[in-house]
């Protein structure tokens, strides 16, 4: 009796260790056939060009649907994981992982990383002026990747959950507009050989310069769009050699300060000053419409108008040892006010010399080594130096500068910023001292 009960309890350990072993290798098979079915792949395929693949996990419990793929998890806020592989055999391998939130990101994203992948961009047909004739050059169809059309396509075959995209050169590369063969080209090239005919005489000072086809001609390209335009560096090459050789700059100034001082103010760049753009546009439309024209060249600041610095009294005055700026305009001051000039601490010193306005500009972004300032009034004199408000400070003048300056610009108060804008105009002297 004893020896039967002994067996019958053997027996049922035996039967529950097997059933647990069981259940355990059971469980290991689901949870691995669980684990594959949790896994979303779509291999992306570019004939002759590369391999790439997308991949990522779909957490337990919730079904694959592609409109969830790039969608927030309900149980991960951080977004969901993708891993991306790409390879161009023998050139370029690139492997990552990330997270993505929502379409917008995933198609910024994907843009960013296939536009990694080498590429040689489509060009148009176009010409070129060779021993005095137009040499055709046929367009090229490159290799580079139309990422707006290619994300379009991945988030399709996501939503239908694909295995596989396969892309054609037709539907997802960028294209040469124009061809030879086309009308508009055709178009364009009549158009270079009708402005060899153009011919603009500058008149400056002393002299007068010549620009013909003699200049011009192997600078002549067609731009996007099949018109005539000139090749950029060429161009401003020769226009900046002009303002070389023909600007005459005031090399110090003196005048009366505001406080009855006496002031010699040396540097800066007043004086005959040629427009460079200003200029090469006026040139490049007398080229495109085959002009023959004779006038004076575009000055940014022709000299100095008859009493700028006495009774007609019109310029910007700033003193950096009493931070204070003063605006005349005709003999009348306009505003006066505290200001913060460049920092010396940190070697951004205010440059001082006597320089003039370039251009003026509202809502601009100044950007630079380490920091980024939106700005409601613009008005650069020196290089990237310049007038502007500083709505990031409450208090202007005083020693601010000296410990807490700006990086060379004028930081002015909004209201002062604002009234010298509405009164001021490009070309307005500068003083610094």
């Amino acid at each position: 009796m004893k020896y039967t009960s002994i067996i019958c309890m053997l027996s049922c350990v035996i039967a529950v260790l097997y059933a647990c072993e069981t259940s355990k290798k059971s469980k290991k098979t689901k949870k691995s056939a669980a684990k594959v079915e949790t896994v979303y792949l779509l291999e992306v395929e570019s004939p002759n060009e590369f391999h790439a693949s997308l991949k990522t996990e779909v957490q337990k419990g919730q079904k694959i649907e592609g409109k969830e793929l790039v969608t927030f998890d309900t149980l991960d806020t951080v977004g969901r994981t993708w891993e991306f592989k790409i390879s161009v055999p023998g050139k370029f391998e690139f492997d990552t992982t990330f997270q993505i939130r929502n379409k917008k990101q995933f198609k910024k994203t994907f843009a960013y990383l296939f536009y990694k992948v080498p590429f040689q961009r489509p060009k148009n047909a176009t010409y070129n002026y060779v021993n005095n004739e137009f040499k055709p050059i046929e367009a090229i169809e490159g290799n580079q990747l139309d990422t707006a059309m290619l994300t379009d396509a991945l988030l399709k075959s996501i939503a239908s959950e694909d295995a596989e995209l396969k892309m054609d050169r037709i539907r997802f590369y960028k294209k040469p507009k124009y061809h030879l063969s086309d009308e508009t080209t055709k178009q364009g090239l009549i158009a270079l050989k009708k402005s060899l005919s153009a011919k603009i005489t500058l008149q400056f000072k002393n002299e007068n310069v010549v620009i013909d086809k003699k200049t011009f001609a192997n600078w002549l390209i067609l731009d996007s769009n099949m018109r005539v335009n000139l090749n950029s560096s060429k161009s401003i090459a020769f226009v900046r050699d002009l303002a070389t050789k023909y600007d005459e700059i005031i090399p110090s100034v003196t005048i009366t300060s505001s406080k009855g001082e006496t002031k010699t103010i040396r540097g800066g760049d007043i004086g005959l000053r040629l427009n460079v753009y200003k200029e090469l546009m006026k040139i490049i439309g007398s080229v495109r419409n085959a002009e023959e024209v004779s006038r004076e060249p575009s000055y940014g600041m022709k000299g100095l108008p008859a009493g700028v610095f006495d009774s007609n009294k019109t310029y910007v005055e700033i003193s950096i040892a009493d931070q204070k700026l003063w605006y005349y305009k005709n003999g009348v001051l306009i505003i006066e006010s505290a200001v913060v000039t460049g920092c010396p601490k940190l070697g951004h010193a205010t440059p001082v010399g006597a320089y003039y306005v370039k251009y003026m500009e509202t809502n601009a972004e100044l950007k630079g080594p380490g920091y980024s300032a939106h700005v409601r009034y613009w008005m650069p004199f020196n290089n990237g130096i310049g007038l502007h408000d500083a709505r990031w400070r409450n208090k202007f003048g005083n020693a601010l500068y000296l410990a807490d300056g700006s990086h060379g610009c004028i930081n002015l108060p909004l209201a002062t910023a604002q009234t010298i804008y509405q009164h001021i105009t490009p070309g307005t002297i500068v003083l610094c001292y």
